[in-house]
């Protein structure tokens, strides 16, 4: 697929985070954990416990989060990664190197639903600038890769595809698309923000 078919089947695309994450994305970009680790200076060794740690609930670091990834329920997630390679822990790091955003409204909405009692903001980017300055660390899917509800969704390193590899038949089904460790200017490539209040569900 070329990124001039993604960008008109995908005009924009949207990113959910904590409401007072906003004023930090501004002054340092959206940022993996991976990135988080590094801009904090954690050990090699502390950095991996982050990165490829199961994570029930929200873990605090400086003045970062990092979310909970709940929806990947261990016991799918092995059955999930079944004849991949990769254990738990590796598909874990995979997904905390990367930053993510949903390429429908519809998805973002749905997400929204997960966590509904607390505040968030949700962040629209402009898709053909975000590609023109970070295509290098772009790869779509078409699945939700941060959770493993059904035992028989496959997981394997080929989930994630360059927009070029990507079958053009099949572009509809993109859900996802990553950018390699962070976008630093995700400021600069921004639509418009919405800042959600307690309760209040994202309009798809």
């Amino acid at each position: 697929m070329l990124d001039a078919e993604f960008i008109k089947e995908f005009p924009v695309l949207f990113h959910m985070t904590r409401a007072t994450a906003w004023p930090l994305i501004q002054k340092h970009g959206l940022l993996s954990p991976a990135a988080i680790c590094q801009i904090l200076g954690l050990s090699k060794a502390e950095t991996q416990r982050h990165l490829r740690a199961y994570r029930p609930e929200k873990v605090p670091l400086g003045d970062f989060i990092l979310r909970d990834n709940k929806p990947l329920r261990q016991h799918n997630l092995i059955r999930n990664l079944e004849g991949s390679g990769l254990s738990c822990e590796d598909w874990h790091e995979l997904l905390n190197k990367r930053v993510f955003f949903s390429t429908k409204a519809a998805f973002v909405a749905k997400l929204r639903q997960s966590y509904l009692s607390e505040p968030v903001a949700i962040i629209t980017v402009d898709t053909a600038r975000l590609l023109s300055a970070h295509r290098a660390a772009i790869e779509v899917s078409s699945k939700n890769n941060g959770a493993a509800r059904m035992p028989d969704h496959k997981k394997s390193r080929d989930t994630f595809l360059p927009i070029r590899l990507y079958p053009l038949r099949e572009k509809s089904r993109i859900k996802e698309l990553t950018v390699n460790h962070s976008v630093l200017d995700l400021k600069d490539l921004t639509v418009r923000v919405d800042k959600l209040t307690n309760w209040e569900p994202f309009a798809a």
